[in-house]
């Protein structure tokens, strides 16, 4: 570490530190300006993409992606540029520039302690990459939250709501559009919203969309391994494509749907095993 105070130190004297310090790898983290949005990195421009350097980069870039997806964030692209602490370190270094502190969808993301948590979590995990070591499993949350099935968004008008997984069982209430309920379980067919409160899954008024965690944490990733792999705006061939996707990129997975990984947000992938590679946590 170069300093642990908001005292300014020139970018040379980073560098002396570094190389004093004989350190086997040197990252320079940033917080961007200027009005843009979203994260880059850069090493040195005067490597080339056969480089130590460069493949380290890209190691970085793949394990911060699933956050950038997570959040929205735009993936600006891995760079190369003349800065000092690049220049001038012994050793192979990366700066990483990570959202723009004058946008405000950035600024926000910057102030959400969850954000900033993950993306500490994506840089452990990249520097392991790059060493070759297993990252350290996190420890189990002390209490943690029941497991669930998925979200129950109801479509339809006076949906019967109950006391039982069967038709016979007395009707609790009724449901209404635009309403939505965690599941717990599926029993022949119906949903049970905790409690003893069960609907039956009728896709005409009910659209299941499964996940695992009532929290919404990550249930896989989806590791791309073909050329200009389409991601949509929903989980259909007929949803926008918002861009395309190549490897050695990576993505957390919230959501899997009738053969469609959500990546976060509105955005899916087609989970078809010759260009994706899926694994479930």
């Amino acid at each position: 570490m170069t300093r642990d105070s908001d005292v300014f130190i020139s970018l040379s004297e980073r560098a002396n530190i570094a190389n004093a310090f004989g350190a086997d790898y040197f990252i320079s983290f940033h917080i961007n300006s200027g009005g843009g949005t979203g994260f880059e990195s850069y090493i040195y421009n005067a490597l080339s993409n056969s480089s130590t350097a460069y493949a380290k980069q890209q190691k970085m870039h793949t394990a911060v992606n699933p956050v950038l997806t997570k959040y929205g964030l735009r993936d600006r692209g891995a760079k190369k540029e003349n800065y000092a602490v690049l220049r001038e370190t012994a050793m192979d270094a990366i700066l990483t520039e990570t959202a723009f502190i004058d946008t405000t969808f950035d600024a926000n993301l910057l102030k959400n302690p969850q954000f900033i948590e993950d993306l500490s979590q994506a840089y452990a995990n990249g520097i392991a990459a790059i060493f070759g070591v297993a990252p350290n499993p996190q420890p189990p949350n002390p209490q943690p939250t029941p497991q669930t099935k998925g979200i129950a968004y109801i479509l339809g008008k006076n949906v019967n709501l109950r006391n039982g997984p069967s038709t016979s069982s007395s009707v609790i209430r009724q449901l209404n559009s635009p309403e939505s309920y965690v599941v717990y379980q599926e029993s022949n067919g119906w949903l049970d919203l905790g409690n003893g409160q069960w609907v039956y899954n009728d896709p005409s008024y009910i659209n299941f969309v499964k996940t695992s965690n009532s929290d919404g944490s990550p249930i896989g990733v989806a590791y791309i391994q073909g050329m200009n792999v389409n991601l949509r705006s929903g989980p259909s061939t007929t949803s926008a494509v918002i861009r395309q996707l190549n490897p050695p990129e990576s993505y957390l997975v919230y959501i899997n749907e009738n053969g469609w990984l959500n990546l976060g947000g509105n955005q899916w992938v087609y989970n078809d095993p010759s260009y994706i590679k899926y694994t479930q946590y």
